[in-house]
């Protein structure tokens, strides 16, 4: 810059730093002198951006504070300013805000908007509910008593745990009602309600456990449906475990060996009932039925108690080979001996057949006592003379080997036939024999006899009729060869004095006669020998059933 050649005739104002300015024309000896003060400097009317970036204010530490964007947008706090005045950060107001009408509003209004770019302020009351009233207490989640009033509702809130009904909620969800009803109710009308039970995280559902109620019934376990594989109920309250089918009171489905456990750790034992709470004033069956799929599903074996028409009860065990239907698995209470045992109240067995002590093939089993029990269709017209062979009837200790049986036929030959097998001999073989005889595999004798008679007897000769007892025994090498018997002709077994339908029974006890007086020493037989039993009878005419139970030791 050139020199200033004089500038004693510049005046400004006392205290006021002087900027000189000058400018050299070309075609003049000296410039121009020009001044201006500092404080002069910083006075302009406008502003102007240098560029389209708009122009940035800045504090002393160099943080943006007002920012005036390229179109006329102001931000505030940053650079950022997208609408007319955009605060980046928060702002305080200490006078009013003026709405689209130029009111700052009033007590209990809000700023509504109109549309597009008009706001006013408007009374609450505007909002339809009015003034809210009303309160609430801690930890209760409120609800609305009315259109414009909250207070507590029974939900309630206290350490992460909900409780309905309940302050103090010991679980997740703590439900706690007191009126009579359900307390919950899961409605599905469309697919049936489902309550699942998850103990896997996400979305895993291989540990859950269901209870629905679908259109098929209630039901339990793993399956969200009335399936097999859980525990179903229908709607009469049949029970099923691990099956659909639901046609008895409980049903049980399993493809295990064990069905079922019970157990107790009781010191008293353990009991199940089987318990039937009818009157039973007429014949019943309480029966526990065991079935074998041999191609098609029977009913085999049954064993319980059971009521006769005569109101008798009885226990009892029966071999049936029916199909396996409610009908089919129960006694025959009409007519007894059909059942295969049977025990009344009072302790008297029946058996339909022979019973068994021992093991027939085993002859070396040869202590202890052998029991036969053997029933015998009967049936005499005018039998009032015991002398005649037709008014035994006989019948044989079941203690043999196979092949150790034989029976005589009364005919002009005597003919002794001799069995293959115990089998082969029939009840309607043993009822046309004149005599009935089984080897003995071992010594012994016979010590006890109970006959029980069930018949009717329609007529009688005597002053009394009455069954007594025969017991036979000997080598029988020959025909009718040596043999001897023992018949006790003082007492009769079951006496009769009135006609009508009979059942009675009588016991001999002969274990207190001595072994080697005469005829008592008829009762024993050797190893070998062939032993027969027999009743004869002077009954008039009497059809029925005889059972013979007679008890031989084995000396």
């Amino acid at each position: 810059m050139p020199k200033i050649l004089d500038y004693n005739t510049l005046t400004t104002t006392a205290g006021c730093n002087v900027l000189f300015m000058g400018d050299k024309a070309s075609s003049s000896t000296n410039p121009e002198i020009k001044n201006i003060t500092v404080d002069n400097l910083f006075k302009r009317e406008s502003l102007s951006a240098l560029n389209a970036g708009g122009i940035t204010f800045y504090d002393d530490g160099g943080n943006a504070s007002l920012f005036i964007k390229d179109g006329g947008n102001v931000g505030v706090g940053g650079t950022t300013a997208n609408y007319d005045l955009q605060v980046n950060g928060d702002f305080y107001v200490t006078g009013g805000i003026f709405d689209c009408t130029g009111a700052s509003g009033s007590a209990n209004q809000y700023l509504k908007s109109l549309g597009g770019e008009n706001y006013q302020w408007v009374d609450t009351s505007t909002l339809g509910g009015g003034t809210v009233s009303g309160g609430g207490s801690a930890n209760y989640i409120p609800k609305w008593s009315s259109s414009s009033a909250l207070t507590d509702s029974i939900i309630y809130e206290a350490s992460s745990k909900i409780g309905i009904g309940e302050t103090v909620p010991n679980a997740t969800l703590h439900i706690e009602g007191s009126a009579s009803g359900s307390d919950t109710i899961v409605q599905n009308a469309a697919n049936g309600a489902v309550i699942e039970l998850r103990r896997d995280s996400g979305t895993t559902v291989t540990n859950s456990l269901y209870l629905s109620n679908t259109g098929s019934g209630f039901s339990l376990g793993s399956s969200n449906s009335f399936a097999n594989s859980n525990i179903n109920i229908n709607s009469t309250g049949n029970l099923g475990v691990r099956t659909t089918t639901l046609s008895a009171a409980l049903n049980v489905s399993t493809d295990q060996l064990l069905v079922g456990d019970f157990y107790s750790s009781s010191d008293s034992g353990s009991v199940i009932y089987f318990k039937n709470t009818s009157s039973c004033s007429s014949a019943y069956s309480n029966v526990v039925s065991y079935s074998s799929n041999d191609g098609s599903q029977k009913v085999n074996w049954i064993t319980g108690t059971f009521q006769d028409g005569s109101c008798n009860k009885h226990f009892g065990i029966s071999y049936k080979n029916a199909n396996l239907s409610q009908s089919d698995a129960k006694f025959d209470s009409s007519t007894l001996c059909n059942n295969l045992f049977y025990i009344n109240t009072g302790g008297s067995a029946s058996l339909a057949h022979n019973i068994h002590t021992h093991n027939k093939t085993d002859t070396g089993h040869n202590t202890g006592r052998f029991i036969c029990v053997q029933n015998i269709p009967f049936s005499g017209i005018n039998y009032s003379i015991h002398g005649n062979y037709g008014n035994w009837f006989n019948f044989f200790p079941a203690m043999g080997q196979d092949g150790d049986y034989l029976y005589e036929v009364y005919d002009t030959g005597y003919t002794i036939i001799t069995s293959n097998s115990y089998s082969s001999l029939t009840d309607q073989s043993c009822r046309s024999a004149h005599s009935a005889w089984s080897k003995a595999p071992y010594g012994g004798r016979l010590i006890k006899a109970e006959l029980t008679t069930r018949g009717n007897l329609t007529q009688y000769s005597q002053t009394n009729a009455f069954f007594k007892l025969g017991f036979w025994c000997g080598d029988k090498t020959s025909i009718g060869g040596q043999e001897t018997q023992y018949y006790c002709n003082t007492q009769a077994l079951v006496t009769y004095s009135t006609a009508g339908y009979k059942q009675a029974s009588g016991v001999l006890d002969l274990s207190s006669l001595g072994i080697s007086s005469t005829p008592n020493s008829y009762l024993a037989f050797n190893a070998g020998d062939y032993i027969s039993a027999g009743i004869t009878s002077a009954c008039g005419s009497f059809s029925g059933i005889l059972r013979l139970h007679y008890e031989l030791k084995i000396t």
